[in-house]
């Protein structure tokens, strides 16, 4: 069902993500805060199980990543939700990773937005300057294929994506450590395991 594939799509990444920070000695250092929503003055939105550092004392449920993944909605109304978590954090959210999964395109297109200073085209008195913080996309990935054989390795584009260690663990990296950096090849597995999984889960998609 879409629903589950939208689910795979990024329990996934965000398992790679997680076997990455392992492999450097933080295995311990990031959690998945589960279904706790975002919540902001007029509403609040629940993102796929975001991620946040065990550092970030228990007062505080926000995370420094989040995942939006979409398959029967559109990329706009996804892209709106990854602006909306950025702008109504608090600075908190560091990074927000779009997905759109298309089954029967069978594609993976990954946006990464994060809030960046930008030139400043409505100057109000609120913010005067001639700069100011938006959500913004900083990259995106396109995986292709296959559509016959779900466990072969797609075509990428915009490999690799990296993902700021301070950004994500609130703190700059030690002996060891560094940005999470996803490959051609992880972005390949990733796929692999996004259609194989969906294709033995039997979702009739």
């Amino acid at each position: 069902m879409p629903r589950q594939l939208h689910e795979l799509g990024s329990r996934e990444f965000a398992h790679i993500l997680r076997m990455k920070a392992h492999a450097m000695g933080l295995g311990w250092a990031l959690c998945d805060i589960g279904t706790v929503g975002l919540q902001a003055a007029t509403s609040k939105k629940e993102p796929d199980p975001p991620l946040k550092p065990t550092s970030r004392s228990g007062r505080t449920h926000s995370p420094t990543v989040a995942f939006e993944c979409g398959v029967s909605e559109s990329l706009r109304g996804s892209r709106a939700d990854s602006r909306w978590w950025l702008d109504n954090s608090g600075g908190e959210l560091k990074i927000a990773l779009l997905f759109s999964v298309s089954e029967p395109q069978r594609t993976i297109h990954i946006e990464q937005w994060e809030e960046q200073r930008v030139p400043n085209p409505h100057a109000s008195r609120r913010n005067p300057g001639p700069f100011s913080t938006r959500p913004t996309k900083v990259h995106e990935v396109d995986i292709t294929g296959p559509v016959s054989e779900p466990v072969a390795s797609g075509a990428v584009r915009g490999s690799p994506v990296t993902l700021d260690f301070a950004k994500i663990f609130l703190r700059q990296p030690g002996p060891g450590e560094g940005n999470i950096v996803f490959t051609i090849q992880d972005l390949q597995q990733y796929a692999k395991d996004v259609w194989s999984a969906a294709a033995l889960g039997n979702l009739g998609i």
